[in-house]
């Protein structure tokens, strides 16, 4: 999937570098070395590579507990 690689891409450039190869999905933000800067930095390019504005309404707590949730929200939204 085109979007799944796009994205992994920019996960690449914020996660911490133990991840850069392989990205664990089970592990929150903060357990990726993704701190309040960085996501908000993350959500901001994501944004912009697919052309969308992300809501505040998009996102809640349990998007950002585990990194699974957020990229299934991600591309939920995307694909509308």
């Amino acid at each position: 999937m085109i979007i799944k690689k796009k994205l992994k891409k920019i996960y690449k450039k914020y996660v911490d570098k133990e991840y850069k190869k392989k990205i664990n999905y089970n592990k929150s933000f903060v357990e990726l070395g993704i701190d309040s800067l960085k996501s908000v930095q993350l959500i901001n390019e994501i944004e912009k590579v697919f052309d969308i504005y992300f809501k505040n309404k998009d996102f809640n707590e349990k998007t950002f507990k585990v990194f699974r949730n957020f990229e299934k929200k991600i591309i939920k939204i995307i694909g509308k």
